[in-house]
């Protein structure tokens, strides 16, 4: 990642607390040049380091925060994040006993609550059903397809065109 998003002294506990998204008078600084749907690293006032997400030159949330420095995940490409997320999810919902003999319908993964602001995954029997509300998500469109494809080899993938 060779972008760095150092965030205001006032806005930054608002990201610790588990807000997911920045929004761009919550920026201090820009070093490097965001590329839209690419990886950035985020930073505190007191230059250290927070966090990784998303970026998005067009929109109103500037970065989508996908993991905080205290979390054991790898954030060191955005393709092993996301497989990482979405195995976290499947494990969540196996923990819950999903699928089970009364269900096979539900949803495997549900955007900010689940680590992967902007994505929806819906499972039903073997399907699952995509959706996204996010240009990076659309722009990554391959590697949410490629680690659903490892988790759910069997599964028949259903793509919904972002409205």
């Amino acid at each position: 990642m060779n972008v760095k998003i150092t965030l205001l002294a006032a806005k930054q506990n608002t990201v610790l607390r588990g807000h997911p998204w920045i929004f761009p008078k919550a920026i201090a600084k820009i070093e490097g040049k965001g590329v839209t749907g690419h990886l950035v690293s985020i930073y505190n006032a007191a230059n250290e380091p927070i966090g990784v997400g998303v970026f998005n030159e067009y929109s109103l949330y500037k970065v989508r925060v996908l993991a905080l420095t205290p979390e054991s995940i790898d954030t060191s490409h955005l393709n092993t994040l996301i497989f990482d997320r979405l195995k976290q999810a499947k494990r969540i919902r196996e923990s819950l006993n999903l699928p089970n003999a009364e269900t096979t319908a539900y949803r495997l993964f549900n955007s900010e609550a689940d680590g992967l602001s902007g994505l929806t995954v819906d499972r039903f029997n073997q399907t699952c059903v995509i959706a996204s509300s996010a240009y990076w998500v659309e722009f990554n469109k391959e590697m949410f397809i490629q680690a659903l494809q490892q988790l759910f080899p069997q599964d028949h993938l259903i793509w919904m065109p972002q409205k």
